[in-house]
């Protein structure tokens, strides 16, 4: 018993350390999407670009960890007579959230690197569109609220139903996020004249 003691102790400190991880590839992942949207340059995109090929690296591990170590803390939980619910919905929005973030990540990266390579030192109206564009701040949007709901999953552990109320208030709360964020985005006639995002 002492044995299985530790050892759970351990598998914690891993799942903490990864989720500690996680959070700090998505505030990586905020910096680099809030700075993209105001770089000047097509050089300051480039150097963007080359620190965002760290958050797959960082997202990878931590989100393989996490899910490890919790299914095995689960499985002990559930023995012990725990409600599975919680960690049920919780797995389902991590993989989808790894999953969701890897597709349109790679896919806005590589929109962005064509773009950089066909532009000068100045960037191009294509280029500065893209830049603009509402929906990377919906995928960090998408992040936080996604890992919140799943971190109020884990402190409080309720059985599946509450555990799919709260998810359900993480999506409201990212329509929310996304609704501010579009508002403020600078229309394209403005940044053309030289306007920058607050």
């Amino acid at each position: 018993m002492l044995i299985v003691d530790r050892l759970f102790a351990f598998v914690l400190l891993v799942h903490l350390l990864a989720v500690l991880l996680m959070v700090a590839a998505m505030a990586l992942q905020a910096t680099v999407v809030l700075l993209t949207r105001q770089a000047a340059t097509a050089d300051e995109v480039r150097r963007l670009l080359a620190t965002a090929r760290w958050i797959p690296r960082l997202f990878a591990p931590a989100t393989l960890l996490i899910l490890l170590s919790g299914c095995y803390m689960t499985t002990m939980l559930v023995l012990a007579g725990a409600h599975w619910g919680w960690a049920a919905v919780s797995f389902v929005v991590l993989v989808g959230l790894a999953a969701y973030g890897k597709a349109s990540g790679k896919r806005r990266n590589m929109t962005l690197a064509r773009l950089v390579a066909d532009s000068g030192a100045t960037l191009s109206p294509a280029l500065e569109t893209a830049l603009r564009d509402p929906a990377p701040l919906v995928h960090v949007a998408l992040g936080a609220w996604g890992v919140a709901g799943v971190v109020v999953l884990m402190v409080y552990q309720p059985g599946i139903w509450r555990s799919i109320i709260v998810m359900i208030v993480a999506l409201l709360a990212i329509a929310l996020s996304s609704t501010v964020a579009n508002r403020r985005v600078v229309p394209a006639d403005r940044l053309v004249r030289g306007d920058r995002l607050e």
